[in-house]
């Protein structure tokens, strides 16, 4: 058991321990905060064990692909991953890990793609000039749990 909810933050003040605990279910880690009229509310955020699987799967799943499919279908493919995850993911007050995916998967796309022939084949510049062109979803928030 552990102590969680509107008035575990004072409890846990007037014995001297710090903050709230945490607890991690379906992905997500579950935390005490306030809003800033003050009033108790739990946030949501992507857990960090349940990140480093996403980004660890996506790696193997873009080494594994990276010369048996032509360009789009694999970037087509890779559209839609980013938005299954965003999907499951996409809860109000997780739009900085949703983007720090984002991130990690441009960057492992990158590194992949210049992998595909012997040679270098992108730089900077020329891969951010196919995502103009090309882009890839941008993460949002899907379900709004505050609003009221």
């Amino acid at each position: 058991m552990i102590e969680f909810g509107r008035f575990a933050k004072e409890r846990r003040v007037k014995r001297g321990k710090g903050k709230p605990d945490t607890f991690t279910f379906l992905g997500f880690t579950h935390y005490c905060a306030t809003i800033r009229k003050g009033a108790f509310v739990v946030r949501h955020k992507t857990s960090a064990k349940k990140y480093q699987e996403s980004v660890k799967r996506l790696k193997e799943w873009m080494r594994s692909m990276k010369n048996m499919r032509p360009l789009p279908e694999l970037w087509n493919t890779l559209s839609l991953k980013l938005k299954g995850h965003y999907q499951y993911y996409g809860v109000s007050g997780n739009l900085r890990k949703l983007r720090s995916f984002e991130c990690e998967a441009e960057l492992l796309a990158f590194k992949w793609l210049n992998r595909r022939s012997q040679k270098r084949s992108w730089n900077w510049e020329q891969f951010h000039r196919y995502l103009e062109r090309y882009p890839l979803p941008q993460p949002k928030i899907v379900y709004a749990l505050y609003s009221s």
